[in-house]
């Protein structure tokens, strides 16, 4: 999922570098990390609580994916408006 969230967000806008592309790569490792580091306890309170990290991390990137989603929906419409709006006006 990891590499496929960096190759998903190498197409992001520059200017969501620092934003939404920055936090949802993190998002991204720390599911991971946090099963990595739930797997090397040895208590399994312990495992659960880094387990249930990594699902808020999870949680987080759903989240995340969905905005950017609808920003590319947003992003469309607006565009579609704009070429629309420039034939009424080139007439």
């Amino acid at each position: 999922m990891v590499l496929l969230i960096y190759k998903t967000t190498k197409g992001f806008p520059k200017k969501e570098l620092f934003g939404l592309t920055s936090q949802l790569r993190r998002a991204a490792v720390s599911i991971t990390s946090n099963i990595a580091e739930g797997f090397s306890r040895q208590g399994y309170k312990e495992k659960l609580q880094f387990y249930y990290m990594a699902l808020g991390s999870l949680t987080e990137s759903q989240n995340q994916l969905l905005i950017a989603k609808q920003l590319v929906s947003v992003h469309k419409l607006l565009n579609a408006f704009i070429t629309k709006t420039k034939s009424y006006v080139k007439k």
